[in-house]
């Protein structure tokens, strides 16, 4: 059985050799390193209570950690070399989360969203610095990665009606969907930039095996099953320079698998007896060196790695790397850009559009200003006002008109364009034509005819 440390002062004395590891294993309250497929030394914290996701910060050579305490999830950092536990950002449900080293910028999922934010060595995330990505309407995000060599930030979509896995620019342009053939239930998406490839799990419900571990090209061609199974299935996956790993639990027993990339055979090197059913998350040390060995085409990432002793060094390199680059516009000295109509930021490569029209349609104008045409039954500059909203008094029904204008239709002994009256007559809502009666409703959004013609009669009851 585990035995959780209580005491931080534990912690601190039990990671002083943190640095050599090759692999991480996240349960409920514990983090578990393993070198050489066995325990090195484990992590705890009185902070912990639901340990859900891992990710490692090639960059900085620190472990990104969220810990789900009610409906908030909070972001911690530990640092292998300093030793240091710090929280750098609180949001509502992180599901998943990917740092990505070129731009330095940490993703995750919320909800249906995709977000990103830059880090910051040694102190908290800056809150006004968070974008959103892009919002996910019909899809059910599950986990994500990042292909930084092309700035592309990829996700599972497990909706089981259309199931894909998906990918968008880091600006939240150029989507595509990489993979929807032969896909079920895909989630822990991992990518390995080495050898520029994808893998990921597959639950395949009532079929021969109830799951596949299947990997692909980033552009989604040649997926092929690596791995096939029966009963338990694997809870998380990861990829290092030479391996694929994957955990499985089966009732009190946790397993981890380990392939050899790019072929060979499966096999588990660590199997242990746990109490109760803790979340299990895995994630591999995969160093900037290894990610980058032999590529050539990732001038961001090799630049990186010139110098990486430093992280002020290193992120002045980014800084530089970006500042010569205009994604929509054109330079207009070493360190900034005039931006073409319709973009805005440091480097031209946000839309005035992205996330400008709540409930309508952005266009820009030649100037580059955005303007909105609203969906039906709402209005301002943003289509933000429901114009529905309060309109029809004493319950009465809000209906719009082909010209978008709100109608009411009353209930009751009500009466008046927004059923602000009471009268002592009962007007029936009935009419007819010919030998059929019509409702308001039918002749206002129907438009229904007899020989071109309404015939309408009113019945009125007194009191």
């Amino acid at each position: 059985m585990y035995k959780l440390l209580s005491v931080w002062a534990l912690v601190l004395l039990s990671v002083q050799i943190v640095h050599s590891w090759d692999y991480a294993l996240a349960l409920e309250k514990r983090i578990d390193f393993f070198k050489n497929d066995t325990i090195t030394h484990s992590m705890t914290s009185h902070q912990f209570k639901n340990l859900t996701a891992l990710a490692y910060d090639a960059l900085h050579d620190t472990l990104l950690i969220v810990d789900q305490q009610t409906d908030n999830s909070s972001l911690y950092r530990f640092n292998f070399t300093s030793n240091d536990i710090e929280l750098i950002l609180t949001r509502k449900q992180i599901q998943s989360i990917v740092h990505d080293p070129a731009k330095d910028l940490l993703f995750w999922v919320q909800e249906r969203n995709i977000f990103s934010i830059p880090l910051k060595s040694g102190s908290k995330c800056d809150v006004s610095d968070q974008n959103l990505v892009i919002e996910l309407h019909d899809e059910i995000p599950s986990s994500i990665a990042v292909d930084s060599c092309e700035g592309f930030v990829y996700w599972t979509n497990k909706n089981i009606a259309k199931p894909t896995i998906e990918r968008v620019r880091f600006d939240g342009t150029v989507r595509e969907v990489v993979l929807d053939k032969d896909i079920h239930e895909p989630y822990h998406l991992v990518i390995d930039p080495q050898i520029k490839k994808m893998f990921w799990i597959d639950m395949r419900h009532n079929e021969t095996n109830n799951y596949q571990i299947t990997t692909a090209y980033l552009n989604g061609t040649n997926d092929t099953g690596i791995s096939f199974g029966n009963g338990r299935s694997p809870k998380a996956l990861t990829v290092s320079s030479q391996f694929i790993y994957d955990a499985q639990q089966d009732l009190s027993i946790i397993y981890i698998y380990k392939k050899q990339k790019p072929n060979g055979d499966i096999r588990y090197f660590y199997k242990s007896e746990l109490e109760g059913h803790p979340s299990l998350i895995i994630e591999a040390k995969y160093t900037l060196g290894e990610q980058t060995s032999g590529i050539q085409e990732c001038e961001a990432l090799t630049s990186l790695l010139q110098d990486n002793s430093e992280n002020e060094t290193s992120r002045r390199i980014i800084s530089e790397l970006e500042s010569l680059i205009c994604v929509h516009g054109e330079k207009a000295n070493a360190t900034s850009c005039t931006c073409a109509p319709g973009y805005i930021g440091e480097r031209c490569d946000v839309s005035v559009c992205q996330n400008y029209c709540i409930h309508g349609t952005c266009s820009v104008s030649d100037e580059g200003e955005p303007s909105c045409g609203c969906e039906s039954g709402y209005s301002g500059a943003r289509c933000d006002i429901n114009m529905c909203f309060n309109y029809c008094l004493n319950n009465g029904v809000c209906y719009f008109t082909e010209e978008n204008e709100p109608l009411c239709q009353c209930s009751g002994n009500y009466r008046g364009s927004r059923c602000e009256a009471v009268g002592n007559d009962t007007v029936s809502p009935a009419f007819s034509s010919g030998d059929k009666n019509y409702t308001l409703v039918d002749l206002l959004f129907n438009r229904r005819k007899v020989n071109g013609k309404f015939i309408v009669n009113f019945e009125v009851e007194s009191e």
